[in-house]
């Protein structure tokens, strides 16, 4: 009988202790830095730990010195932690034990200096070898870090775009590459001027001479220091000289001709005017005006009637097509024939305004295909006299910012506390069985 209570209460002792032990988590280590690294950069690891009562660790640090050099190091825990090194050994310890880490957290920081000659794509790492106590065992911690050596990237935006010397549209924006502008017909140069975003990009600019009446594109190129290069377009438009007027042409001449019939007579002549001879210098002065006046109006009537032939000619030009909720870009010219809009989300048919130049001219907007998230629009005019123009319109939807999804954690079936209990409930109910078992022989031990 004693020898079977005993028996029990040695496998309730064992359950304790099992008990005990499978719940002291041991500890562990990381080492965390930044993931895009170029050659000359100085870059910061964190070593952290994870554990139970924890109040010092001891660790060594593992890298290859003709890539990196070790800095300086410092402790990334507050409190009453304390950090000290020696060359590549790195103590951090809490002086008043007042704050140990229960879980994890950051122990301590170690700058290093990558070598600038070393090439992209260079694999760099770092590995951290100590121990981790909580004053009643020393448990092994390790923690590594390894990346490629990325290149430079250089931003190829403009910080900004001016036409000095005329009126430029869209206001510059970074992301907007294409742009119009209009100059003076004095100005045979449209005067550019761009400023790259990153100090180590180039600019240069296509020439920039426009000749009278004419539109002309002009190219501004970001370049990188490895040849990758990005695009500004301005399409520049010189107005056109005034013509004058031959009105003011034929009255300009007309003093000059009236001075001729002076200039030519004899001086006897004008001396003996008779009544009849004066009369007749006026009539035929009256009568060439009359006629130079008839001349100009009948020479202005073909004018006239040329330009209104030209008006009446078709024309399969769009006046100033718009898109509800968007603005085109560049800005509307007939002579551009492709365009852009940023919207908020899909658009149809109906929300493309297209009005013609001439109005017996026909429009017809029609989807197509495009790539991704964009839509493309075509809207063809055509003329009276069967001529047609097409116009494309490209609509891209912002891009709107999706909150994180968090996502709760939960115990697997791999998880230590789950494993503990059940084992915990196997013993329990094997404990239970015994105790059942030993009553019952009691039991007929007293009967």
């Amino acid at each position: 009988m004693k020898k079977i209570i005993c028996l029990a209460l040695m496998m309730l002792l064992c359950l304790g202790l099992f008990t005990v032990v499978a719940g002291a988590a041991p500890a562990s280590g990381y080492l965390s830095g930044p993931d895009a690294v170029k050659a000359g950069d100085t870059i910061t690891l964190t070593f952290g730990v994870s554990g139970t009562n924890i109040f010092g660790v001891d660790c060594t640090l593992s890298y290859d010195s003709s890539q990196l050099t070790l800095v300086s190091t410092s402790a990334a825990i507050g409190g009453s932690w304390v950090a000290e090194s020696n060359g590549d050994q790195v103590l951090v310890y809490d002086n008043d034990q007042t704050n140990l880490i229960n879980g994890s957290s950051d122990v301590f920081n170690a700058t290093f200096q990558v070598d600038p000659s070393l090439a992209v794509g260079t694999r760099i790492s770092v590995e951290c070898n100590g121990m981790a106590s909580d004053g009643n065992a020393d448990m092994d911690i390790f923690g590594s870090y390894s990346t490629v050596l990325v290149k430079e990237q250089v931003d190829l935006s403009l910080k900004n775009l001016t036409v000095s010397n005329g009126i430029m549209s869209p206001k510059f924006s970074p992301a907007v590459t294409d742009y119009t502008a209009r100059i003076s017909h004095s100005e045979s140069k449209a005067k550019i001027s761009a400023t790259a975003a990153d100090s180590n990009a180039s600019v240069s600019v296509s020439d920039t001479s426009v000749a009278e009446g004419e539109s002309k594109r002009v190219v501004i190129t970001v370049s990188s220091p490895d040849g990758e290069t990005k695009e500004y377009t301005i399409t520049v438009t010189r107005e056109k000289a005034p013509e004058e007027s031959e009105e003011s042409s034929e009255e300009s001449s007309k003093p000059e001709e009236s001075k001729k019939p002076d200039d030519g007579k004899k001086p006897e002549e004008s001396s003996k005017p008779s009544e009849d001879e004066s009369s007749k210098p006026e009539d035929s002065s009256e009568s060439s005006s009359e006629e130079s006046s008839e001349e100009s109006k009948s020479s202005k009537d073909e004018d006239d009637g040329k330009d209104d032939k030209e008006d009446e000619a078709p024309s399969a030009d769009l006046k100033d097509p718009k898109v509800i909720d968007g603005e085109l870009s560049p800005a509307f010219s007939s002579n551009i024939t492709e365009y852009t809009v940023l919207t908020d989300g899909e658009i149809d048919i109906e929300d493309i305004i297209a009005e013609t130049a001439d109005p017996d001219a026909t429009v017809k907007v029609v989807e197509e295909e495009a790539e991704g998230s964009e839509q493309r629009f075509k809207v063809t005019v055509t003329a009276a006299d069967g001529k047609e123009k097409s116009y494309t319109i490209t609509a891209t939807a912002t891009e709107e910012d999706v909150p994180a999804m968090t996502v709760p954690v939960k115990c697997g079936f791999n998880c230590p506390c789950m494993w503990l209990w059940i084992v915990t409930m196997v013993l329990l109910a094997a404990v239970t069985v015994t105790m059942f078992v030993l009553y019952k022989k009691l039991r007929n031990e007293k009967k």
